[in-house]
């Protein structure tokens, strides 16, 4: 069978509330097209297992449902959501964010136009505003990062190469609760010359529902991993 161009990757631990809401507009994007959809459980205790298996079954063609026996935490769900794919791109997706009507078109679109970029980057509502009025192709890292603003925090606006995650050996960030992150500031350091593109439009909506993560004052900790990411970025070659 032909594989797919691009895997939907939903990461998920207790998801319950919105895994629904985010399946149903996967299904609704991926219609007609060469895509598919994995879900990477991080062994949840509610009912998102439930929900997932219940979609996998109406939709075998299309859903893949992925269970982890212990929660390996989030770095290591997000290697696994990528490991488990067979899609060439893999959209990284949070289990409460949801595409736009047109959003896998988008990004089908820039596949077929440069089939070898290292990142795709999607753009989202919040305070960072980007001065864009049209979509940016990247020969590099510099320029990536000087347009999108280092947006790509979000993990669903990250869309990554499969097989360049891959030989990247991502497991070596596990731990930093930034892996997408880290993937973006690797995979478009100037000195190898990695291309990636910015889709200007806004094709994900961002649940607006209280963070279930940092809320014990972690978040503070989880800043400042990502402050020793940026601290590598001048010995990859970025300016």
């Amino acid at each position: 069978m032909e594989l797919p161009e691009l895997t939907i990757g939903i990461v998920t631990y207790n998801g319950q509330s919105s895994l629904s809401s985010v399946l149903d507009s996967a299904i609704r994007e991926t219609a007609g097209k060469n895509v598919e959809v994995v879900i990477s459980d991080n062994s949840s205790t509610d009912g998102t297992g439930d929900i997932a298996k219940d979609y996998q079954s109406h939709y075998p063609k299309v859903i893949r449902y992925v269970y982890n026996e212990e929660n390996v935490g989030f770095d290591a769900n997000v290697d696994n959501v990528v490991r488990q794919a067979k899609g060439r791109f893999v959209w990284l997706m949070a289990d409460d964010d949801y595409l736009l009507p047109g959003a896998v078109d988008r990004v089908m679109d820039a596949i077929h136009s440069h089939p070898d970029l290292a990142l795709i980057f999607i753009n989202f509502a919040n305070p960072i505003h980007l001065e864009l009025t049209c979509d940016e192709y990247c020969e590099e890292g510099n320029q990536f990062f000087s347009m999108n603003r280092f947006k790509n925090g979000l993990v669903s606006s990250n869309i990554v190469n499969r097989q360049l995650w891959m030989k990247m050996d991502m497991s070596r960030f596990d731990g930093c609760s930034w892996i997408h992150f880290a993937y973006s500031i690797q995979a478009l350091a100037p000195k190898d010359g990695k291309t990636g593109y910015i889709i200007s439009d806004e094709l994900i909506k961002k649940s607006c529902g209280r963070a279930r993560w940092g809320n014990d004052g972690t978040f503070i900790y989880t800043g400042l991993r990502l402050v020793r990411l940026f601290s590598n970025m001048e010995n990859l070659g970025y300016e």
